[in-house]
């Protein structure tokens, strides 16, 4: 199993070089930032979540694995994206983040 779980995972952060791409001004949904990737990985396979995307990102000089719900091209639409969000995370408090600092950490966690 453990296979199929690294390669599901290696599949959310290759997803990661498109975020770069896409313009400054969107918003994406942050749910967590973890330093430790199996940690991560876990809580996306006990939660069942589906379409997430992750990003390796550097803060305060340290890497960071970020789960992010999705990217969307305002903050309005990026709220109401999180009204539906699964139930199984409702509990969670989002980080609504524009896409510019979330490209700025990306680089920021490549040169980590």
């Amino acid at each position: 199993s453990t296979r199929k779980e690294s390669s599901a995972a290696s599949d959310v952060y290759k997803r990661q070089t498109s975020l770069l791409d896409l313009p400054e001004s969107f918003w994406a949904i942050q749910i967590m930032a973890l330093q430790d990737q199996k940690a991560l990985n876990s809580f996306v396979s006990e939660n069942e979540l589906v379409g997430v995307s992750g990003a390796k990102i550097g803060s305060q000089g340290k890497l960071f694995y970020a789960l992010l719900l999705g990217v969307y091209e305002s903050r309005s639409i990026a709220e109401e994206a999180w009204e539906s969000r699964p139930q199984s995370i409702s509990s969670l408090k989002p980080y609504f983040r524009g896409l510019g600092s979330l490209q700025t950490a990306i680089r920021d966690g490549a040169n980590l």
